[in-house]
């Protein structure tokens, strides 16, 4: 596929599902500390005029709040919550499994080198995680990460 075709293809969709880490944001480390492009932003609200732009994220919709007016809706907390521009969306069920991602939080903060981070919905629910590990990870939690993965994917 060469720029002819994804410009063919853009110019009859409908929407643009755009990932933020990546596109919007360089691939910094830490990811935390990435801005916006400003440059992919202005492209961003030109295609805006003639389709609807969804950014997608693993991160909290509060961490991508600068850019809300700038694109038509938001997915973000690992696709547990969207923005729309008058709603917030947020599925019924992540009560039910939130003390589910704060256990899976606290066992794997122990581990020396894995970074985790909380997703929580603007309601303040834990939705999701983000884990991040610099360099190659020890036996022991490499196997904590495996079968906290495993109980997670189980509920």
């Amino acid at each position: 596929m060469d720029i002819t075709d994804i410009v063919k293809a853009v110019s009859v969709a409908d929407a643009l599902f755009v990932a933020y880490h990546g596109v919007l944001v360089p691939p910094v480390t830490p990811r935390y500390r990435a801005t916006p492009d400003s440059t992919i932003l202005e492209l961003l609200s030109l295609l805006r005029r003639r389709m609807k732009v969804i950014v997608v994220s693993t991160r909290s919709c509060s961490a991508l709040s600068k850019i809300a007016e700038s694109v038509d809706a938001l997915i973000c907390c690992n696709g547990c919550e969207t923005h729309l521009p008058d709603l917030i969306v947020v599925p019924r069920a992540v009560h039910s499994y939130a003390h589910v991602v704060l256990d899976i939080a606290r066992k794997l903060e122990s581990a020396e080198m894995i970074t985790v981070e909380l997703r929580r919905t603007s309601f303040g629910d834990a939705v999701g995680l983000a884990i991040e590990w610099g360099g190659t990870l020890s036996k022991g939690d490499r196997e904590r990460l495996e079968l906290e993965i495993k109980l997670g994917i189980d509920k």
